[in-house]
């Protein structure tokens, strides 16, 4: 996973204090701004989350154990000593470069290159499969401790000081393909008179559904996939068709056939892990560069957000 090395590394370089960038003169200002802003863009995620005691209760679980993990690795013996070896070969490469200018000492050098490669080197051997496997682990927890709506929600979430009107919205939040949003997507279809425009609203509609219940709730196949979009624009015509009286009395059942039976689909998935990994081998992996992780799996900003909305949830609520 490039991704994940890229990472670790630039985790890995963090914790080396000496730097060669130069520092802006407002950097420090902008650090105590970036602070409150990624503070305040994670309790509006959580706001739109409408998550349960169980839920923020598990995810503060998560953030521990990554507290814990990024502990170990901080205070390993051997990545302490490398580190300040490390520290100590660029501070004297540093004073012999200020000292004489427009001379190199390639020995100076040498011993700071080297000693970089051996952290490299080190950090891949001993932590880089551990913290890919740690990282699979906590993600897989962490998005079966959310509903695959939420998962949509976190996804599409753009960080913000100030929300979305219907950010806020528990419908949106807790149910994506809810009775209410099946609801007003067919109210839209209905008001449509032209047959092109109703043909493309459906087709969009169609793939929605499809992308979310492959997504989230089961692998489909090619065949699969057609047949339910197939399924799907149909219901959504006939919907269109009706007059305003039968579309009444039809209503829930059309809304029923459109919502993804989400219980019938996990059971499918649970039983179905061979025939699944067959048709997409990578079904079962985890982005470890998603939002999720970005965004609730970050201690420093979750741990104490999620402790304080645990303790006003257990004093009764918010006043």
């Amino acid at each position: 996973m490039k991704e994940l090395i890229i990472i670790s590394i630039i985790f890995l370089l963090s914790l080396i204090s000496a730097s060669p960038l130069k520092a802006s003169p407002f950097q420090d200002q902008f650090i105590e701004l970036k602070y409150y802003h990624d503070r305040i863009s994670v309790l509006n995620l959580l706001n739109g989350l409408n998550l349960s005691e169980q839920q923020m209760q598990k995810l503060l679980e998560l953030n521990y154990d990554i507290k814990k993990f990024l502990e170990k690795f901080k205070n390993d013996p051997d990545i302490v000593s490398l580190k300040a070896r490390y520290k100590k070969d660029l501070k004297e490469l540093y004073e012999y470069l200020l000292n004489h200018p427009e001379q190199e000492d390639k020995r100076l050098q040498g011993k700071a290159v080297a000693c970089n490669a051996k952290m490299k080197e080190y950090f891949k051997n001993e932590y880089q499969n551990e913290m890919e496997k740690f990282y699979n682990n906590i993600l897989k927890k962490a998005n079966k401790t959310l509903t695959p709506e939420q998962i949509e929600v976190v996804n599409s979430f753009k960080p913000c000081i100030v929300p979305p009107k219907d950010f806020r919205d528990p419908v949106r939040a807790g149910q994506a393909l809810s009775d209410s949003r099946i609801k007003k997507m067919l109210e839209n279809v209905r008001k449509i008179e032209d047959p092109r425009r109703l043909e493309t609203v459906c087709e969009r509609i169609a793939n929605k559904i499809i992308n979310i219940t492959h997504e989230r709730f089961y692998k489909m196949s090619a065949d699969e996939k057609t047949n339910k979009r197939n399924e799907i624009i149909q219901t959504l015509k006939q919907a269109n068709a009706l007059s305003d009286t039968d579309y009444e009395l039809k209503e829930d059942e059309i809304i029923q056939r459109l919502t993804p039976d989400t219980a019938k689909l996990y059971k499918m998935r649970k039983k179905a892990q061979k025939d699944i990994l067959e048709r997409d081998p990578k079904s079962l992996d985890v982005d470890l560069t998603s939002p999720v992780r970005k965004f609730l799996l970050d201690p420093p900003v979750v741990i104490p957000i999620l402790e304080k909305r645990l303790t006003i949830e257990r004093q009764g609520g918010l006043r």
